[in-house]
């Protein structure tokens, strides 16, 4: 081994890309629509939504309240007269997920994402990561000194606004989803050497964990015909499908 040269070693502090900037641990990004099934997840196990729920979407939705603001789907044509969870999902309607965010508030989004990992730390064994913003009413008047407002919430349903989150806690939430039960605190080491002796070091659950109920049999996923994959989501056992 000789290292590197102060050359090469130059080129890669003065790169505009950053090379040596640990993004998986301390890259802060907008979760935009890779939030939506844990955000559906949320919303069947509060009763927000069930299975059968489902919306019209013309390519846009508007705020049920005086300011009538409207708030545009990815697509001008929308994605029809009856999406459901399930479509919703593998189409990444956007309408359904404002409609979804509104009905159950941010105070039950940011408690049911917590869950899932999003604002707190994954708990790797690296001192250096950071933590991201799962904002909440508490948080805004705390850093912005102002209310919360009925339009943050909408788009926090889609994963904009203030919320961002590192890649790493992106990967530990699909995890809590896939495997259904629990959400453990991430780590590199698992052995250690003490008095001469290699012990492993046990296992450890993250704090607020989500509540699965009837869900829990999500880790018996199958993949059935068509290229679906079938989750149970939440209450009842039953099952959702996409693509």
């Amino acid at each position: 081994m000789t290292g590197i040269s102060q050359k090469d070693y130059a080129k890669l502090i003065n790169s505009k890309a950053h090379p040596l900037f640990n993004r998986a641990l301390r890259g802060l990004y907008s979760p935009g629509s890779t939030i939506k099934p844990m955000l559906a997840f949320a919303g069947l196990q509060s009763k927000t939504i069930n299975k059968n729920t489902s919306i019209k979407d013309p390519g846009y939705w508007v705020i049920p309240n005086k300011e009538e603001r409207i708030y545009h789907d990815w697509t001008p044509r929308g994605h029809g007269d009856k999406v459901k969870v399930a479509k919703a999902i593998t189409q990444s309607c956007d309408p359904f997920f404002y409609e979804l965010a509104y009905k159950m508030g941010i105070d039950l989004i940011s408690k049911s994402m917590e869950g899932f990992g999003f604002g707190v730390s994954t708990g790797i064994d690296m001192g250096e990561e950071l933590t991201g913003i799962m904002p909440s009413r508490q948080w805004k008047k705390s850093q912005r000194g102002i209310d919360w407002f009925p339009g943050e919430t909408v788009i926090t349903g889609i994963g904009q606004g203030y919320w961002n989150a590192t890649p790493l806690q992106l990967v530990n939430a699909i995890a809590v989803l896939a495997n259904g039960e629990h959400r453990y605190n991430l780590r590199l080491v698992t052995n250690e050497k003490i008095k001469g002796q290699w012990v492993t070091k046990p296992a450890t659950m993250a704090k607020n964990q989500v509540d699965f109920g009837d869900g829990k049999n999500l880790k018996n996923c199958t993949y059935s015909d068509g290229g679906s994959y079938s989750l149970s989501l939440g209450y009842g056992k039953k099952s959702i499908c996409w693509r």
